[in-house]
């Protein structure tokens, strides 16, 4: 069976839905996974969102293409986003002296 979207592959949230977050509408994320699909041939994909360092299984209704494949490296989690931001703010802190 042929799917919608292909690993990597960079999209777009486009849809509301009382099953997800308001939060992640227009938001872009990268397909990191997808589950087999149902009776009507429709899919979830794992959706990560570097926004939030998080992954998002969502209904392929939901989301469309924004035209770019991606790579596992550009991938961020919430725990490198963490140290990004340390060491952002410890960058900072050495500016003032």
């Amino acid at each position: 069976m042929e799917t919608k979207f292909q690993f990597y592959e960079i999209v777009r949230v486009i849809a509301e839905s009382p099953l997800i977050r308001q939060s992640l509408i227009q938001k872009e994320g990268i397909i990191v996974g997808m589950s087999a699909s149902d009776t009507l041939n429709k899919r979830d994909y794992a959706v990560h969102i570097n926004e939030y360092g998080e992954t998002f299984a969502l209904p392929e209704q939901l989301l469309e293409s924004c035209g770019r494949i991606g790579s596992s490296q550009d991938v961020v989690s919430h725990k490198f986003q963490k140290l990004l931001q340390k060491l952002h703010k410890n960058q900072q802190g050495g500016q003032r002296e």
